[in-house]
């Protein structure tokens, strides 16, 4: 169930990710990217390679150097390299050598990176290309700037001047000198405060100005509804769990132009909630199993999971008492509670009791965001199930929402896995009977909301989490 809803937060903030967390970076490697398929016409992997780990090493350095106080840290944070950096400035070194720390062939344990590929390939390159930002070249092996990629490379380029040049040598030679460092420490993504030019062009990218398509008119959307919020929060910091939760409880305004981006937002929690219920059902399942190293049939396992139900009352009867009894308390306090203790079944199913009161009866408005496909199983079919069953009495319903929803479910998932060469058996299905293999871990899911607001401080539409005068012009133009 994870697999739709990350794909509907990835709609809603396309081009970001939990560790692309510095919009700057975005321009940096769009620039050094340009000046290397400017002066490099070769179609050398290794040489590319070789290239972008030196570009990330130094680009660390630059950005953790202080030139007010050489011997502490900038402070930088999101910064791919950063302890790498750190100690490699406190050395009492005027020149600095990082060949062997951004050597292939060199032990994990002495790069700068551990990932043989560096952070570039694999955590940056990825959203830059789903931005528009990078291209695969039809005649090489690698991604380069597409024209909007290379449009914001001249902005960046403008922005640090001679600093450019001086990089570029640097990150050819593999070795750099104090001085040197001072010159391009104006790189680093706070400084992009101090470039206005830049900040602006980020801006438009980020706000769908310079690639009008769908995915970045959804992300723009998503901004919008994040700075309206904070246009409502004077006194306190947002942050993503106030963000997601705010979505989730309030009623999207039908007047609104957000109001599609509203529900959506509305829509992730609940696919996440209803994701986590059944992640919860599988641990307890998986808890049961445990004590019993013969294992269960799946039936039996199953009925023992739905156990402290009672069959005196209907399905929707129980879910209708376990809402009424959490009064009204929020959906958060309801999940909060289930994550943070060990779970009763009633307290497992809590927060489902609440998704089937909000949409039980209808769930045709999840359906915009869940589309119905064959084998998908999502807060839609389970709310679906539990409407068509909750005259079914309450134990028998959840035994069967336990065996199809959860056991066979995982069953049928790990052996898809199996075939790619992925071993995800937390139980297995041995001789007719379930037996253990291993526990689960459960959390809520990352939404990227957190990454967006950092794209938000950086590119001047909020500062520390509240608006700023810029926020404030861009909601007023909307």
């Amino acid at each position: 169930m994870r697999a739709p809803v990350e794909s509907l937060y990835r709609r809603l903030l396309s081009g970001f990710s939990t560790v692309t967390t510095r919009p700057r970076y975005y321009c940096f490697h769009a620039w050094w990217l340009s000046s290397y398929a400017n002066d490099n016409p070769t179609d050398s992997r290794d040489d590319y390679d070789d290239r972008a780990r030196r570009a990330e090493a130094l680009y660390a350095l630059a950005s953790l150097y202080n030139p007010d106080h050489p011997a502490e840290s900038s402070g930088e944070v999101g910064i791919s390299g950063r302890d790498y950096a750190i100690s490699t400035l406190s050395w009492d070194k005027d020149v600095i050598d990082f060949q062997r720390a951004t050597d292939r062939n060199t032990d994990p344990k002495d790069r700068y990176i551990r990932r043989k590929g560096g952070d570039f390939s694999q955590v940056y390159a990825p959203q830059m290309r789903e931005i528009g930002l990078l291209a695969t070249h039809s005649s090489r092996k690698f991604v380069v700037p597409t024209e909007q990629g290379r449009a914001l490379a001249d902005v960046f380029a403008a922005s640090i001047g001679a600093a450019g040049p001086a990089f570029l040598s640097a990150a050819k030679s593999g070795r750099v000198d104090r001085d040197t460092l001072r010159q391009i420490s104006v790189m680093r993504p706070s400084a992009l405060k101090d470039a206005p030019e830049e900040a602006a062009a980020l801006l438009d990218l980020l706000m769908g100005r310079t690639i009008p398509r769908p995915d970045h008119i959804a992300r723009r959307d998503t901004l919008r509804l994040i700075l309206q919020e904070a246009t409502r929060e004077t006194d306190r910091k947002l942050d993503q769990e106030r963000l997601r939760w705010h979505w989730m409880e309030t009623d999207p305004d039908p007047g609104s132009p957000l109001f599609e981006t509203h529900a959506s937002w509305r829509h992730f929690q609940a696919g996440d909630t209803a994701r986590l219920v059944c992640e919860l059902l599988l641990r307890t399942a998986l808890e049961y199993l445990t004590d019993q190293p013969a294992g269960y049939r799946l039936p039996e396992l199953a009925a023992i999971v739905a156990s402290p139900a009672s069959d005196a009352e209907t399905l929707g009867g129980y879910l209708a008492r376990l809402d009424t009894e959490n009064g009204n308390s929020s959906l958060e306090d309801i999940q909060a509670r289930v994550l943070d203790s060990t779970p009763s079944l009633d307290d497992i199913l809590a927060p489902l009791a609440r998704l089937w009161r909000i949409w039980g009866a209808d769930p045709t408005p999840l359906l915009a965001d869940y589309k119905p496909l064959p084998e998908r199983q999502t807060v839609a079919t389970l709310l679906q199930w539990i409407e068509a069953e909750n005259d079914r009495p309450a134990a028998e319903a959840i035994a069967a929402f336990c065996s199809q929803f959860v056991l066979r479910r995982h069953l049928t998932i790990a052996s898809r896995k199996l075939r790619d060469g992925r071993y995800t058996y937390l139980f297995e299905f041995e001789d007719g009977r379930l037996l253990f293999r291993e526990s689960l871990w459960v959390s809520g899911s990352g939404p990227r909301l957190a990454t967006a607001l950092r794209f938000m401080d950086d590119a001047g539409l909020l500062q520390g989490g509240q608006l700023t005068d810029i926020g404030r012009a861009e909601m007023e133009a909307a």
